[in-house]
Formats: C-alpha cells, sequence, structure tokens
C-alpha cells in the first residue's frame, strides 16, 4: 500500500515538473533565436554556414538512426541514455568552446545523435510506470 503512494507521488511531482522541462528545453523558436545569434554574434559565422550546421546535423541524425538503434539493441536502454548525455555533454563543450568552424561542425554533429539515444528515458520511464 505504501509502495503504491510512494508511486504515485513520484508520478505527480514527475508530472509537476514535466511541464516546465519541456518549456524550457523544447522551445524550437527560443532555441533558434538564441542558437543562430550566438553562432553569428559570439562565433563570427555567417548565415550560409549556419545553415549547413544545421543541414549536416539533421543529415547525420537522418543516417544514423539505424546504427543507433542497433547500438541500443546491443548496450540496453539506460546505457544508452547514458551514452547520449556524454555525447549531449561532449557536443556542448564542442559548441560552447570550439573557436573553428569544424569544430562547431563536429559538435553539431555530435548534438543531434546524442537525442536519439537519450531520448530512451522515455521508454524507461513508460517502462518503469506501468
Amino acid at each position: 500500500m505504501e509502495g503504491e503512494k510512494l508511486k504515485r507521488r513520484k508520478v505527480m511531482v514527475s508530472n509537476s515538473i514535466l511541464p516546465f522541462f519541456i518549456g524550457i528545453s523544447g522551445d524550437l523558436m527560443f532555441f533558434i533565436a538564441i542558437s543562430t545569434l550566438f553562432l553569428t554574434v559570439v562565433k563570427g559565422l555567417t548565415a550560409a554556414q549556419i545553415s549547413l550546421l544545421s543541414t549536416v546535423s539533421n543529415l547525420s541524425c537522418i543516417l544514423l538512426q539505424i546504427p543507433a538503434l542497433k547500438i541500443i539493441q546491443k548496450i540496453g536502454n539506460e546505457k544508452a541514455i547514458r551514452l547520449g548525455t556524454i555525447m549531449l555533454l561532449c557536443s556542448s563543450l564542442l559548441i560552447t568552446f570550439g573557436n573553428q568552424y569544424w569544430v562547431i561542425l563536429i559538435g553539431y554533429i555530435l548534438y543531434q545523435p546524442s537525442f536519439l539515444f537519450k531520448k530512451m528515458d522515455h521508454v524507461v520511464l513508460k517502462s518503469n510506470l506501468n
């Protein structure tokens, strides 16, 4: 009985925090505007370079979906979440501290596929709630 109450309480807390987290991290208009300002003002990139970054990172995400799914099946969901978080950290560091275009490009190439691994948290959460 107490285990059921604890589980419900955890779900209630998660449900109350999730909208704020999604609002901060998933707002595409906010992300694109801030990202563009960061890349133009701080990094000194042109609009063409920013478009190429977006194109290459999205293509890498599409091309790496099948290999990523095979890796996830091999290493498991929890390790995939850890791998995605590590890849996200590495890509953020490369984008933030990279001074050359190719370093930022590698950061963007790592950034998109890291979410393929990181999104396994939804699968783990769903299976734990059932």
